[in-house]
């Protein structure tokens, strides 16, 4: 995969070569060229992992769009629809919020290496990514739980139309994990409300104790 670059056009396979003791294997792979992929193309097939490197797509072009403010704005909601669609594909079960997290990290990452001496961009990328970035736990955190098989999978992938018993499950795990991953009290209360439907009253309950729960003190 070519992330950038017009030279590598000409460059229609590569070879990639493993060494044993014994022997040596070339591979013939096809070259790919990110810059041929749109947003959409991305999503569409599926390839959430290559979003990161969106402004690559911008190469040659970021001085131009620091200065243009409908360029900017045309970038700032390119981003906006990535954080959208990503929010989407989480909901629908294509991603879990671990992986959504890692490539809103990674998205931001890359852009602060490639933008960095763009002011104006910079500015556009810190408004919209900064929130997305501090909404999730810490990465070594979800690895934790994930190896623990707390993964946020397993509290979010139960089918709708569980029992009465089964969704108190879901709310005892999903709340155990937000505690393991350091959430306060009103956090917790927000988070369970937003993803089970619960007043403020029943979410509460569930954080005083009710349903077998420890109780968990208001801070």
């Amino acid at each position: 995969m070519y992330l950038k670059g017009k030279g590598s056009d000409s460059i229609e396979e590569s070879i990639v070569r493993i060494e044993f003791p014994d022997r040596t294997i070339d591979y013939r792979m096809k070259a790919l060229r990110f810059r041929r992929y749109t947003v959409d193309e991305l999503f569409e097939k599926k390839l959430y992992v290559l979003l990161p490197f969106t402004l690559f797509l911008y190469d040659g072009k970021l001085d131009k769009i620091n200065s243009d403010s409908e360029k900017l704005t045309s970038l700032r909601k390119t981003y906006e629809d990535i954080i959208s669609r990503l929010n989407e594909a989480e909901k629908t079960g294509d991603i879990t919020e671990f992986e959504k997290r890692e490539v809103f990290n990674l998205l931001k990452s890359v852009s602060d290496a490639l933008a960095n001496k763009y002011e104006n961009i910079m500015k556009e990328v810190d408004e919209i990514m900064g929130g997305q970035i501090l909404k999730f736990p810490d990465t070594e955190a979800l690895k934790k739980s994930k190896n623990e098989g707390r993964v946020e999978g397993r509290v979010e992938g139960r089918a709708e139309g569980r029992t009465e018993g089964r969704n108190e499950g879901r709310i005892e795990e999903r709340i155990n994990t937000l505690r393991e991953f350091g959430f306060t009290y009103d956090k917790i209360v927000d988070d369970i409300k937003k993803k089970f439907g619960l007043t403020d009253e029943q979410a509460r309950k569930y954080l005083a104790g009710g349903g077998g729960l420890p109780d968990i003190k208001e801070a």
